[in-house]
Formats: structure tokens, C-alpha cells, sequence
């Protein structure tokens, strides 16, 4: 039974990424940790996990422009910065069917 919803679950996805139109995405993200080594371990592990899921989900969904930049900042006594901004669109059409489909 868990099976059958993870595949339900996995298909509903899939044709809702198909669907998702990305008009543009920006990603910042500028790190500065407690000292220098901290601040290279854990910019490591942003781009570990920024980039992929950054590649799947313009694989996955129907991307215009994007851009990622993950920046290590080894001044100290400076805070961390995030900022994303994206613009995307889907029809409202689609949502309804993937409801009724997959409700």
C-alpha cells in the first residue's frame, strides 16, 4: 500500500514539475561562519546541496534564465545573506486535472 502511494505520489509530482513554467530564478547565497574553517565546511555543503537541486528542478520544470551564486565570506563579524527570487507560473487548468487525477 505504501508502495502504490509512493508511485501516486511520484507521478503526481512528475506531471506537476512537467507543467511548471520557471520565468526566472535567482539564487544568493553569501555564508560567513564562526571562523574560517567552519565557513569553508559549510560552503562545501551548500553547494553539495544548492547545485543538484538546483539541476533537477530546471531539468524537471520548463526554466527560461536561472542563476546560483554561492558565495563564502571569511570576514568576520558579518551575518549571512540569502535572498531567492523567482517568478513562476503554472495553469490553473493543470491543478485542477492533477486534483481530480490524482485527488
Amino acid at each position: 500500500m505504501i508502495r502504490e502511494a509512493a508511485k501516486l505520489a511520484a507521478g503526481a509530482l512528475k506531471s506537476f514539475f512537467k507543467h511548471l513554467h520557471i520565468k526566472s530564478m535567482n539564487i544568493q547565497i553569501n555564508y560567513c561562519g564562526e571562523d574560517a574553517s567552519d565557513t569553508a565546511v559549510k560552503y562545501g555543503y551548500y553547494c553539495l546541496a544548492v547545485y543538484p537541486a538546483v539541476s533537477i528542478l530546471v531539468r524537471a520544470s520548463k526554466c527560461r534564465e536561472y542563476s546560483v551564486d554561492v558565495s563564502p565570506n571569511f570576514n568576520e563579524g558579518e551575518e549571512s545573506r540569502y535572498a531567492v527570487d523567482i517568478q513562476v507560473y503554472i495553469r490553473l487548468l493543470w491543478i485542477v486535472a492533477l486534483v481530480f487525477r490524482y485527488g
